[in-house]
């Protein structure tokens, strides 16, 4: 049973978002709020199917996920971290097929 669980799961995320009734996708951590500019935080994207399998999409290719002020926290795919540049605030939108989330956004001076 336990095996079988993981093999949903592990199908679930490498899936396209149309090819899998996607009812909730949001970014972790929900509020982002860094120290201070050179600082950056990890996230992850995770999504829901169904009503039922959870799945992190962090690594998918049809996640989008993008600042609305590079300026201010700028998003690095490649090592999945956010990372401040100025103080001010941001939002940080995610998504996934026609699924998405905004996330709030801050970076204090210290």
């Amino acid at each position: 049973m336990i095996g079988r669980a993981v093999l949903i799961f592990g199908m679930l995320a490498g899936l396209s978002p149309a090819g899998v009734n996607w009812t909730n996708v949001w970014l972790e951590p929900n509020t982002v709020d860094l120290d201070f500019p050179g600082s950056s935080l990890p996230y992850r994207v995770k999504g829901m199917a169904g009503d039922k399998h959870l799945a992190d999409l962090t690594n998918n290719r049809s996640v989008e996920i993008s600042s609305s002020d590079e300026s201010v926290i700028a998003v690095d795919r490649l090592s999945h971290r956010l990372i401040a540049k100025s103080t001010g605030h941001a939002e940080i939108h995610v998504s996934f097929g026609s699924r998405g989330r905004v996330s709030e956004a801050t970076v204090n001076s210290r």
